[in-house]
C-alpha cells in the first residue's frame, strides 16, 4: 500500500546498441593504458524516442563500482551538441534573425565570429 510505481522504458535492444556505439566511436580511439589524458576519458549518453519523449537507452559509465554516478544524468556536465537542434527549432518556428538581421534559415552559417561583446572579456 501506498509508495511509487516507476515504469522503464528502456528498451533492451536500444541499450545494447548504445553500449556497442560507446565502444566503436569512443573506446576503440583511445589508449587508456598509454595515455594519461585517455585514462580520464568518460562518455555518458541517452537515448530519446523522438515522438514519445521516453528514454530508450542511457549509458552511465564503463563501469559503476568503480565510478558509480551516471555520466548520462550528471548536473555538472554540459550536454555539448545536444540542444542544437532545439535551439535551431526554436529559431526557425519564431523567425528569429541573426546579429545582422537576417532570418535564420537551415542554410545559416556561423564561423565562430562575433561583434558583439562579451561580459567579462577584454576584446
Amino acid at each position: 500500500a501506498g509508495g511509487w510505481t516507476f515504469t522503464l522504458t528502456v528498451d533492451k535492444k536500444r541499450q545494447q546498441q548504445l553500449e556497442k556505439s560507446v565502444e566503436k566511436e569512443l573506446e576503440s580511439k583511445l589508449d587508456r593504458e598509454g595515455s594519461k589524458v585517455d585514462a580520464t576519458v568518460q562518455a555518458g549518453a541517452t537515448s530519446v524516442d523522438p515522438k514519445t519523449g521516453k528514454v530508450v537507452a542511457l549509458y552511465g559509465g564503463e563501469d559503476y563500482v568503480k565510478h558509480y554516478i551516471s555520466n548520462a544524468t550528471r548536473q555538472d556536465y554540459q550536454p555539448a551538441s545536444t540542444f542544437k537542434p532545439l535551439v535551431l527549432a526554436a529559431a526557425l518556428e519564431n523567425e528569429s534573425k541573426t546579429q545582422d538581421g537576417s532570418l535564420i534559415g537551415l542554410n545559416t552559417v556561423y564561423d565562430g565570429t562575433s561583434k558583439r561583446p562579451v561580459v567579462g572579456s577584454d576584446t
